[in-house]
């Protein structure tokens, strides 16, 4: 018999992350997805300030990889995430490079409004 595994609904996510940007006084985002196993991983990231997208922008110009885990590293709230997401262990890579590609998409969205302005 498989043990049955609780997932949290995109309500509770959304309350949760509402809940963490009001405490933190910052604009919070949410990432969740599946592994293989049917496990969900959950992260939040906190808006970064200024200097942190300005060091992901310039590098972002040598490397994505860098440039995100640079967001990675500092806007992920690990006290509310997944242990996994930041984990060393190799079974965890998925899921380090699924957040990182998250954080890529915010590199994007940052030099997109360097763009328009």
């Amino acid at each position: 018999m498989e043990k049955e595994i609780k997932k949290i609904t995109p309500e509770e996510i959304e309350k949760k992350r509402v809940k963490l940007s009001e405490e933190l006084n910052k604009e919070v985002y949410a990432h969740c997805f599946e592994t293989e196993k049917g496990e969900q991983i959950i992260g939040f990231f906190k808006n970064p300030d200024r200097l942190v997208k300005m060091r992901a922008l310039d590098m972002s110009l040598q490397s994505w990889t860098n440039s995100a885990d640079i967001l990675l590293k500092t806007s992920l709230i690990t006290e509310h995430s997944d242990s996994r997401i930041m984990s060393e262990s190799s079974e965890n890579d998925t899921i380090y490079f699924s957040f990182l590609l998250k954080a890529n998409e915010l590199v994007k969205f940052y030099s997109e409004q360097q763009k328009k302005s």
